[in-house]
């Protein structure tokens, strides 16, 4: 007999300008919505969001009342959010999910059961490096009749994750739990992966789009299924724009035909195209690339210039499509693979975030954390396929 069913949604990250573009912006809201009417069409019982709602811990009011708005479409079907905070939007005292709470029938998830039906809903908001170890994962004991029990985390976990690119053990996690689980619903890994911990079901739901150039996976969420038998899943793609990361490699004698020939490999019709071009610099500059491209159809382009060890040339950058220097970096950052503790570093150093001085007791809790992230960065594997978030 079936008991519910809960859609689960994780790293919408709403607000995203990838490659600092408003089309991209729009994609990642109109991908939420599309999961938002999943739910509503399968008339599901509720909605876990495993963190990473928004982008970043600031968003437009634009971005919120767009939420807000595809939101109202759960209170008119009278289907419960509940979420997490996750690593991108936490902010110091009061949060984002809070502030939804008052838009709508959302919820935020704690260490005490929230039921839908007879299952037990937990939640732990993403914890940052330099707290980890003085964490209780303990959660309180659901209430008689419950069937199920499912808790949900945003943090970047071995397993499902290969033990090389994660930052911490599930298993280590499970056994200070002290309450018998039957499933562990996760965000922050944005391609959707699974496995089984001493008959526990783990699984990552993915991100609704498509964050990362070498990502392989994208736009899928989980449908839950509880009953008699257990806990299943369905796994349900999402329309995601057609994404393609090209490397056009250029000799010495190769000029605008070379890169259109490569172009027209693919499809680029409405497409995000990350463009790398390597080999040796010549007559095409970078704007050259985003035109060429666009001209074949694409509607967003990024290009990253690595061809030679010259100077910038200030000729080949798209000013118009840069609008500021935190912006440009991070879009930088995205694209590479650098662990969650070097993500939160960069963070609080250009955000300001908890930023301590040296004349406070929190200075040496951020050069903990700083040499956290050297050790994660260059203590592990040369190179990484992994594609994570942090």
């Amino acid at each position: 007999m079936e008991q519910a069913q809960i859609l689960h949604i994780s790293d919408t990250h709403l607000g995203y300008r990838q490659y600092r573009s408003d089309i991209r912006r729009s994609d990642f809201l109109n991908n939420f919505e599309e999961a938002v009417e999943i739910a509503v069409d399968r008339n599901v019982d509720a909605i876990i969001h495993t963190g990473d709602l928004f982008h970043d811990s600031n968003p437009s009011i634009q971005d919120l009342d767009r939420c807000a708005g595809i939101i109202d479409r759960l209170d008119t079907a009278d289907i419960p959010m509940y979420g997490i905070v996750g690593n991108h939007e936490r902010k110091n005292n009061i949060q984002l999910l809070d502030l939804i709470e008052r838009m709508g029938n959302v919820e935020q998830l704690n260490r005490e059961p929230t039921l839908v039906g007879t299952v037990a809903l937990y939640g732990i908001n993403s914890i940052p490096a330099r707290s980890w170890d003085e964490v209780s994962f303990n959660l309180i004991e659901p209430p008689e009749g419950t069937n199920t029990s499912i808790l949900c985390l945003h943090q970047l976990f071995t397993p499902p994750m290969e033990e090389q690119h994660a930052d911490h053990d599930l298993s280590d996690v499970l056994n200070q739990v002290e309450i018998s689980l039957d499933g562990v619903a996760l965000g922050d890994l944005h391609r959707p992966a699974s496995d089984r911990i001493d008959g526990i079901d783990v699984w990552y739901a993915g991100s609704t789009a498509r964050t990362k150039k070498n990502q392989t996976q994208a736009g899928t969420v989980q449908l839950l299924t509880v009953s008699d038998g257990g806990l299943s899943r369905e796994q349900i793609g999402l329309n995601t724009r057609p994404f393609y990361p090209l490397t056009v490699e250029f000799g010495s004698d190769d000029g605008a035909g070379h890169l259109r020939n490569k172009l027209r490999q693919q499809s680029l019709e409405s497409a995000v195209v990350a463009l790398t071009l390597t080999g040796e610099r010549g007559a095409v500059t970078a704007n050259d690339a985003v035109t060429a491209a666009r001209e074949e159809g694409a509607e967003v382009v990024s290009v990253s210039d690595e061809r030679g060890q010259v100077d910038l040339d200030s000729g080949s950058l798209d000013i118009e499509e840069i609008e500021g220097h935190d912006e440009a970096i991070r879009e930088r950052l995205d694209d590479e693979e650098f662990s969650s503790a070097v993500e939160n570093v960069d963070t609080r150093i250009r955000t300001g975030d908890e930023l301590p001085t040296r004349t406070t007791p929190a200075a040496k809790e951020f050069e903990s954390e700083l040499r956290e992230a050297l050790t994660a960065e260059f203590d592990g594997e040369e190179t990484s396929t992994e594609e994570v978030d942090g």
